[in-house]
């Protein structure tokens, strides 16, 4: 905490401290208090927050031009891993300031709203209004963060005020939007807290390490290798994206499922979390080289508009009517979004120029092999529902009606229809299928294949992807038998990950195993002769039939044996691969 206080004050005017932290949070609170007691509604609170976002904004855009400007310069040509920590502590506490000034302000202002709040069934207890005020100060701090983030890319004066312009007006509308969703009398601030809070610790550390990105690009490339490798860091990043937002959602995805809601956006935008942890790794890391950052840009847009639509699910349910059935609405958007998503990704993938598509791994390699895996991948996709109907087959004591049923597949009357519009979704849906194996088989399969070798690391990923999908086990794809769910998740993920894992190591080529699970999902779909969200949920699953999806799954298991995956090919292969790029 010491270094934390002495490294803020390092870098920020006294004056700025006394007249605007301490005179200004006392100044802001009085005129919330005075508002909510002459007219307490959602509009007096939206001046309060947006009263709070301009004076901050202001007042520390003109202080950071001039003597704070100074200080910062100063506090850089120090060029050491030191001067780096210190810069780290003072944005820190810098941050942690705005947010104990905004926990002041809304905490004070929020007081004479009590018997509104009641009178209005907004809360039944004094327990909600501080959720709700703890909601509103994470909101405000989210909104004008962002806008520091978006105004501080300018260091040009004039230039600078004008995107400060733009930004402020971004951060009013997103407090507007959330006022009026938090101050619903069916509202749950907490849901909010949750949302708002992983938002924030996300900005917070975009606009950290912006300031750090600066500090040391400031130096030139040749003496950035004092500070070190930054794996440690993507990990981390990694788990927080993937695992942390994904296991944050379950208790806002549970709140929706007691409500009876539509869950269909949550797992939607899960798939986003892996690639987005990357994503972020990838731009705040520095060894990197050149990267494709319009697609990363991309990849983290699509994951935040799937949060935020997310959790608007459940907050404001609205129900569209749809000639092929009735849809969420925020589900209707996010495939919006994800078609637009999916074109940029494609374009930006492959126009980014070979040096950044080679550091971002988005090369596609080896076609003709990989175009062969993705037709191998079909037919054995098939082969296990061939070897799952045969089962059902004897156990019925009718072997023909099992091979019928399979047959049944091709010849039902939507067949044709469904496998074209597959074909046809591919370049709208790819992003989200990118989404998850950018993570799993680009990012983690070779940290894990290094530390545990190959067959042990595929192993491991096969269990650390079925774990990931908990919460849609189960309360998504089954509500009712949720352990038989997950066991199942972990022989499908286990299975796959072994052949998608072996075809990505024989092509070095993410188009793959994307392409593999873009099928896999579409596929079950084709089987089940409906492409609506409806035919993956709420399934029951009995102990009894794991025994037989393990037998059927044994066309992607055997993989696991081929020397490749044995580790006994390894080198040779990465030769070749090499070669065959060069």
């Amino acid at each position: 905490m010491e270094k934390l206080i002495g490294s803020y004050k390092a870098f920020t005017p006294e004056k700025y401290n006394i007249f605007y932290v301490l005179i200004g949070t006392a100044v802001m609170s009085l005129f919330g208090y005075f508002l909510g007691s002459t007219v307490p509604n959602p509009v007096s609170m939206i001046v309060v927050m947006v009263g709070i976002i301009m004076v901050d904004m202001f007042c520390d855009y003109f202080v950071f031009q001039g003597v704070f400007h100074k200080n910062y310069v100063i506090g850089i040509l120090k060029n050491s891993v030191k001067g780096e920590e210190v810069l780290k502590l003072a944005a820190l506490g810098d941050q942690l300031k705005r947010l104990l000034q905004y926990l002041i302000i809304i905490g004070v202002s929020i007081i004479p709203y009590r018997n509104y709040f009641h009178e209005n069934g907004i809360v039944t207890s004094d327990l909600q209004i501080v959720e709700i005020a703890l909601a509103l100060v994470l909101v405000t701090y989210f909104a004008i963060t962002l806008s520091f983030m978006l105004t501080r890319m300018n260091y040009n004066f004039y230039e600078g005020i004008f995107t400060m312009m733009i930004t402020s007006i971004i951060s009013s509308g997103i407090v507007m939007g959330c006022v009026f969703l938090i101050l619903r009398a069916d509202s749950e601030p907490a849901i909010f807290i949750i949302l708002m809070g992983i938002l924030s610790l996300g900005i917070s550390f975009m606009m950290i390490e912006r300031i750090i990105n600066v500090f040391r690009l400031s130096f030139g490339d040749k003496k950035m290798d004092r500070f070190g490798k930054d794996d440690k860091k993507k990990m981390w990043i990694f788990i927080a994206a993937a695992f942390g937002i994904d296991y944050l959602m379950i208790p806002v995805m549970y709140y929706g499922l007691q409500k009876g809601l539509d869950l269909s956006t949550f797992v939607a935008a899960m798939m986003m979390y892996p690639a987005c942890g990357v994503a972020l790794g990838k731009l705040f890391s520095y060894n990197e080289g050149k990267i494709p950052k319009a697609v990363y840009v991309t990849v983290i847009i699509t994951t935040v508009f799937g949060m935020v639509l997310s959790v608007l699910s459940v907050v404001a349910p609205y129900t569209l009517s749809l000639p092929t059935g009735d849809m969420d609405v925020w589900y209707y958007v996010l495939n919006f979004v994800i078609i637009i998503c999916s074109i940029l990704l494609i374009v930006f993938a492959s126009t980014c120029g070979r040096e950044k598509k080679e550091n971002g791994g988005l090369r596609f390699t080896k076609p003709f092999t990989s175009i062969e895996f993705i037709f191998l991948y079909i037919v054995l996709f098939f082969g296990r529902a061939l070897i799952l109907n045969i089962i059902d087959g004897i156990s019925a004591g009718d072997i023909a009606g099992g091979l019928e049923a399979f047959v049944g597949y091709f010849t039902q009357p939507k067949a044709l229809s469904i496998a074209f519009a597959i074909l046809m979704n591919i370049p709208f849906t790819i992003i989200i299928f990118f989404g998850e194996e950018y993570g799993w088989r680009y990012y983690l399969q070779p940290i894990l294949h290094k530390k545990f070798g190959i067959t042990a690391g595929t192993l491991i990923l096969g269990v650390v992807w079925a774990v990931w999908h908990i919460g849609a086990d189960f309360m998504y794809y089954s509500t009712e038998s949720g352990p038989q769910m997950l066991v199942t998740q972990c022989v499908t993920c286990i299975s796959l990950a072994i052949f998608m894992g072996y075809a990505y190591i024989k092509t070095k080529n993410i188009w793959v195993p994307v392409m593999m699970h873009l099928l896999n999902n579409n596929l079950v779909l084709f089987l089940a002769g409906d492409t609506s969200t409806e035919a993956m949920q709420g399934n029951v699953v009995e102990w009894s039939a794991i025994p037989w999806l393990i037998i059927g799954a044994i066309v992607f298991w055997a993989w696991i044996f081929t020397p490749t995956m044995l580790g006994k090919k390894t080198e040779k292969a990465e030769n070749t691969a090499v070669s065959e790029e060069a």
